[in-house]
């Protein structure tokens, strides 16, 4: 017999809520299995999404674009003025890559929760991820430095 409870999600981190748009494209080791058509996001594969929630484990994703369960996703937030320079790599903040762990749809406009994890254990990157948190934990991370939704 079956206690009901085999589907809850149990969360291994602590999340902070955020409202923080980022973009993402598909990773390059899974853009022949997941192709986003042209008429979504820059055309190139970028699609603009609102980061809700991040914790030392991953990211929370809200998206009208629906993304699968497994597929790798590189996260990149940029500052949303141009002080830092012109390029987008100049004014980047904070870049990773993810993995999806669920999506789930949340209202019909469409719009979709994607939960992801982070993929590398790199001791640089997991660094700027805890900068990231801390920023977003004390609101400094505002609209004027990123592209937060307000």
């Amino acid at each position: 017999m079956t206690s009901g409870n085999e589907h809850l999600v149990v969360r291994q981190h602590d999340r902070h809520e955020c409202q923080v748009a980022v973009e993402v494209a598909v990773s390059s080791e899974h853009a022949r299995k997941v192709v986003l058509s042209r008429t979504v996001g820059d055309g190139a594969g970028t699609i603009q999404v609102t980061m809700v929630d991040i914790s030392s484990g991953g990211l929370g994703l809200s998206s009208n674009v629906f993304l699968p369960k497994g597929c790798h996703l590189d996260v990149r937030l940029i500052r949303a003025d141009d002080q830092a320079g012109g390029s987008k790599s100049a004014r980047t903040i904070f870049e990773t890559r993810v993995r999806i762990q669920r999506t789930a749809m949340v209202d019909k406009s469409p719009t979709y929760y994607i939960g992801t994890a982070f993929i590398s254990d790199d001791p640089v990157e997991e660094s700027q991820r805890r900068a990231l948190m801390e920023q977003i934990r004390n609101g400094a991370l505002s609209a004027g430095e990123a592209g937060a939704h307000v």
